[in-house]
């Protein structure tokens, strides 16, 4: 998560209120200033989706994901 909705980094308290409204099971981490986050954003659109392969193999970058290609990574 880049920015609350402040436009500020997320606190602990933010991200974890992010967790629990949304179920959410996976680690959930503060992005400051988008430093990570922009490294993979192509065409200024959110959410980018990256596809990784087993032995983390970047197969898509900020790319339409479908069923068919998360299969064809699958070992």
């Amino acid at each position: 998560m880049a920015e609350n909705n402040s436009g500020v980094t997320p606190s602990t308290d933010d991200l974890t209120t992010w967790a629990t409204t949304y179920g959410l099971t996976h680690p959930v981490v503060a992005d400051a200033n988008w430093g990570v986050g922009n490294q993979y954003e192509q065409d200024g659109g959110i959410p980018t989706l990256t596809l990784l392969a087993p032995g983390m193999e970047i197969v898509a970058v900020d790319a339409w994901v479908g069923d068919s290609d998360i299969e064809a990574v699958l070992p």
